[in-house]
């Protein structure tokens, strides 16, 4: 898990460790870890949606602007 770490993630995870313990650390870390690699994964979802969206219309407005 050490390997992993930024400098600021070492810190963190060892301000929870005394607080908390070093397993109740690993579990906090994750939580925070898995929450923002959702987010990060919906971002990119909509915007590929906003993508696919744009795909779609595209002929449809150039069949306007052409006709």
């Amino acid at each position: 898990m050490y390997l992993e770490m930024s400098t600021l993630e070492l810190r963190v995870y060892e301000i929870f460790k005394n607080k908390l313990g070093e397993k109740e650390a690993e579990t906090v870390l994750e939580y925070f870890e898995s929450k923002t690699e959702e987010k990060i994964l919906l971002k990119k979802m909509f915007s590929l949606q906003k993508i696919t969206k744009l795909i779609l219309y595209v002929p449809f407005i150039l069949q306007i602007f052409y006709n």
